[in-house]
């Protein structure tokens, strides 16, 4: 349950993003400059709020953490510890290029943004590799099934039993919402080599697609 002090705090937060990502509507795709700095407004004002307890979803990849998780090198070549991370398993990032495609209705509606906005704020207990090896497949694998793609498996924390491992929204947004999204991905996010991309529409000026004519990378090539 929210406390009143969280409730206000995480409204004022989710007004605000709603009202900036409003702002960016008639600049957004186009120019390249837009494309990562638009959506990532959405993950900063998801990351103000914090987790909170009630957006744990009490699944996890690892039933008994305390035990040794092993290591791994990290981006300057030390050696850490491995360690249990929150993973928003729907990325906020990626979640922010989605609403800023479909500003109506998800820009148009308060109140069914702040069902996206605590949607997006779920996260499940997963190791610190796992979760640096889910980045990788933004561009490969459907959301839906990255952590399937991995052989990352989840168990629920309190019954201790195996429970599935594709991804679907905890928290419900819309009878359209996820549907929508997977949609929207294949055409805007994966890539058009992959096994589920399609080909980015027509007239989009710029995207981060890979392979495509109008991509970010192509663009500074």
């Amino acid at each position: 349950m929210y406390s009143i002090k969280d409730l206000d705090r995480s409204l004022t937060y989710i007004h605000t993003a709603f009202i900036t990502l409003r702002g960016f509507i008639p600049y957004w795709r186009k120019n390249v400059h837009t494309l990562r700095s638009y959506p990532r407004a959405l993950y900063e004002y998801v990351t103000s709020v914090g987790i909170k307890k009630h957006d744990k979803s009490g699944l996890t990849s690892e039933l008994y953490p305390e035990f040794n998780l092993g290591t791994y090198i990290d981006s300057k070549g030390k050696e850490q510890n491995d360690r249990m991370v929150d993973d928003h398993f729907l990325s906020p990032q990626t979640v922010g290029e989605f609403v800023l495609d479909n500003p109506d209705p998800y820009l148009e509606d308060f109140d069914l943004f702040v069902r996206l906005f605590k949607c997006i704020s779920s996260t499940h207990l997963i190791k610190k590799t796992e979760n640096d090896s889910l980045s990788k497949l933004k561009h490969k694998i459907p959301t839906r099934l990255k952590y399937q793609h991995k052989g990352i498996l989840l168990y629920n924390s309190v019954t201790k039993e195996q429970v599935s491992n594709i991804i679907e929204p905890l928290v419900y947004v819309s009878d359209t919402f996820f549907d929508e999204y997977c949609e929207w991905e294949k055409h805007y996010v994966l890539n058009m080599d992959s096994e589920y991309g399609e080909p980015l529409p027509e007239e989009v000026l710029f995207a981060q697609k890979p392979n495509s004519s109008t991509s970010l990378t192509s663009w500074f090539n």
